[in-house]
C-alpha cells in the first residue's frame, strides 16, 4: 500500500511539474504567435496584432489581443463604421491532457469570440440589428502541438439580411477558415476556406454561389510578401437569373489552379481556369 501511495505521489508531482513547466512555455510560445501574426498582417494587411495582456494560473491563462489598422486614411475611414482597435480575448487552456470531446494531447488549446455588436460603431449599431436577426460571432480555435505545429480555426457565423420591404436580400452560411503552421517554418503554412451557400435576391435580379473552397500550400514568402506555392479553387454551383435585362439564367461551376514559384530570384507564376457552363443547352445561340 505504501509503495502504491507513493507511486501515486510521484506521478501527480510529475503532472504537476509539467503542467508547470508547459504554462510557463505556452505564454513564450502565444506571444512569438502573436508577434509572428503582428509581422505577417503588417506587412500583408497594414494591420496590427498587439498582445495587451497575459494573466497566467496553473491551468489556464487569458490573453487580450489588440486588432488596429496602421494605415492612416483606411483607418480613418473604418472607425465611421467599426470600434478600433478591435478587442479579442483568449482563454489558453494549458496541456498537456485535454479531456473536451475526447482525450487530446497538445501544449495548449485557445479559444475565442469576436463579437459584431462589440465592433460596429454605435451609429451603425441600430441599424444593424433591424436587419440582422441576432448577433454575428467570429469564434477561434487554435490547437498549439507539443511538435511545434499550430491548427487556426475561425468560424464566421451565417448572416441573412432582408430590406424593409422583403423584396430584397442577402444571406450567407457560415464561413469556416483554416490555417495550419509550424512555429520552426513561420513562412509557410497551409490554408483552407469553404463556404456551403451565399445568396443575392431582389425583384430582377438573383445570384446563389454553392459549394466555394480555396486551398492553399504556400512553402516561403518572395520577398517577405508574395507566397511560394500553390492555390486551388472551386465553385461547385453558380446560379445568375436577371429578368430586368432579358437574358437566359446562366449556371455555371468554377476551378481554378494558380502556382508561384522562385527562379534565378525571380518569381515564376503560372494558373489555369476552368469554367463549365451547365446549361449551355438551353441558350439559343450556340457557346463556343
Amino acid at each position: 500500500m505504501k509503495k502504491i501511495t507513493i507511486s501515486v505521489l510521484v506521478v501527480a508531482l510529475c503532472y504537476i511539474a509539467t503542467v508547470f513547466y508547459i504554462g510557463n512555455k505556452t505564454e513564450t510560445v502565444f506571444q512569438d504567435y502573436i508577434a509572428n501574426s503582428d509581422k505577417s498582417s503588417k506587412e500583408l494587411y497594414d494591420v496590427s496584432v498587439k498582445l495587451v495582456s497575459y494573466k497566467k494560473s496553473f491551468l489556464s491563462s487569458s490573453a487580450e489581443v489588440e486588432i488596429d489598422v496602421i494605415n492612416p486614411p483606411l483607418r480613418a475611414d473604418l472607425v465611421e463604421f467599426i470600434n478600433l482597435p478591435i478587442k479579442s480575448n483568449f482563454i489558453v487552456n494549458h496541456g498537456p491532457i485535454f479531456f473536451h470531446d475526447q482525450l487530446t494531447f497538445g501544449l495548449a488549446k485557445v479559444d475565442s469570440n469576436i463579437v459584431a455588436s462589440e465592433v460596429i460603431a454605435n451609429a451603425y449599431l441600430e441599424e444593424f440589428n433591424n436587419y440582422v436577426s441576432g448577433d454575428v460571432v467570429i469564434s477561434t480555435s487554435i490547437d498549439f502541438n507539443l511538435s511545434g505545429k499550430i491548427k487556426a480555426k475561425s468560424i464566421i457565423d451565417g448572416i441573412d439580411i432582408t430590406s424593409e420591404s422583403k423584396n430584397e436580400r442577402l444571406a450567407f452560411t457560415p464561413i469556416a477558415i483554416i490555417i495550419e503552421t509550424d512555429s520552426n517554418k513561420v513562412d509557410s503554412y497551409k490554408s483552407s476556406l469553404q463556404f456551403k451557400d451565399f445568396t443575392i435576391n431582389s425583384d430582377d435580379f438573383y445570384v446563389n454561389v454553392s459549394g466555394v473552397r480555396v486551398d492553399s500550400n504556400i512553402q516561403r514568402m518572395f520577398g517577405g510578401i508574395v507566397p511560394i506555392g500553390v492555390n486551388k479553387g472551386s465553385i461547385d454551383d453558380i446560379m445568375i437569373r436577371s429578368s430586368g435585362l432579358g437574358l437566359q439564367p446562366i449556371n455555371l461551376s468554377i476551378k481554378s489552379n494558380t502556382s508561384t514559384s522562385e527562379s534565378s530570384s525571380k518569381l515564376l507564376a503560372e494558373g489555369s481556369v476552368n469554367l463549365t457552363l451547365k446549361n449551355s443547352d438551353k441558350f439559343s445561340i450556340p457557346i463556343p
